[in-house]
């Protein structure tokens, strides 16, 4: 079953052209305070560390306020101090959560009499506290021997979301999730067929397959590897497709103008699946999250948000996620939902699995 003309899917089917606003599931960026640093002695900076700082928390996805008091309270404060010692001047900066008060990064850095050096410094120390490397219950990435198949740990943690105008913060635990979407050559190693319309590379990600298809493969895949996969719920999907959480309208990027360096759509794709991992990943190390082809997760569909289609509700709807490669740039979104009958077949739908961790 095809879905209805307000389908986010329909309208991606029908072309790169139409200009249509399709954002299903409003989230909330955390709000970042940089504040002015203060200053010991007199110091010469080669750059503006601050303005630094306040660009890469919006590159991350982070709504930011610099400088100035405002009526909105931070979720975070990014606060430091400039200090000398001879010719060289440091910084000391700190990340507080202001919810509970605590420090929750920190670093003493050296500020290069350099341009682009002194930036560097600077986007360093946000992306240790964006990315996920230096979690205390780091587990290794895995990699399945029977399949080839790739999984990468995502940290667990909570997630902010929009609802009817409210906010919404729930939990998740940490578990594995694939790399890249499931390829035809695995899909052929565990189903000993290709059901796929592109079939020029054997890593394209597999399509032309249902949910419950899916749901057969991951049957076989457990049996093979002794693994317990499973589809992701659509709250894993959207965690690390915005990279734990944080409010990136793709995954990978908040600039729409860099979306083309992370997703495969209607404006780069030819009219075709592309080889998985062939674009950047997010910070969390997944590729194709937004783009190449719609992914099945666990869930039935129900609307959640104002802007959400709304189908019959007799039908067997499973929700998909992050676009295709026939989809403008707006049914990629990280926040953008949509829904198919769990047994039709289409070849901008696939999937990836997640794992659940042993405790």
């Amino acid at each position: 079953m095809r879905k209805s003309f307000f389908s986010g899917k329909f309208l991606a089917g029908v072309g790169c052209f139409l200009s249509v606003f399709f954002l299903c599931g409003e989230s909330r960026a955390e709000v970042a305070l940089v504040s002015d640093f203060s200053v010991t002695a007199d110091v010469v900076l080669a750059c503006d560390i601050e303005e630094v700082l306040a660009e890469r928390l919006e590159e991350w996805g982070l709504d930011v306020l610099i400088r100035k008091d405002a009526n909105v309270i931070p979720d975070i404060v990014v606060s430091g101090e400039y200090w000398s010692s001879g010719p060289n001047v440091f910084v000391t900066m700190v990340i507080t959560d202001s919810v509970v008060g605590k420090n929750v990064a920190g670093r003493h850095a050296y500020i290069p009499p350099d341009v682009a050096l002194c930036e560097d410094a600077a986007r360093s120390f946000v992306d240790s506290y964006a990315n996920p490397q230096n979690v205390v219950a780091h587990k290794e990435n895995i990699r399945d021997t029977k399949t080839g198949m790739e999984f990468v740990f995502i940290p667990g943690g909570t997630m902010v979301t929009g609802k009817d105008g409210a906010r919404h913060k729930g939990g998740l635990e940490s578990f594995l999730m694939g790399k890249f979407e499931v390829t035809q050559e695995q899909w052929q190693k565990v189903m000993g067929s290709n059901p796929s319309k592109f079939t020029y590379a054997k890593d394209l990600p597999v399509e032309n397959v249902s949910w419950e298809e899916a749901r057969e493969f991951i049957r076989k895949f457990r049996d093979i590897t002794g693994l317990d996969a499973a589809l992701p719920s659509e709250a894993q999907w959207e965690y690390a497709a915005r990279s734990r959480g944080r409010s990136f309208r793709w995954s990978g990027t908040n600039i729409e103008a860099k979306l083309g360096e992370f997703c495969w759509n209607c404006y780069n794709s030819g009219g075709t699946t592309k080889p998985v991992g062939t674009k950047r990943a997010n910070s969390l190390g997944l590729y194709d999250m937004s783009g190449n082809v719609w992914e099945w997760c666990e869930d039935s569909y129900m609307p959640r948000y104002k802007d959400d289609p709304v189908y019959e509700p007799d039908k067997k709807l499973r929700v998909v996620r992050g676009g295709s490669w026939m989809s403008p740039n707006t049914p990629t979104l990280t926040s953008a939902r949509d829904a198919d009958d769990q047994t039709s077949r289409y070849s901008d739908n696939g999937f990836r699995l997640v794992v659940k961790l042993k405790k």
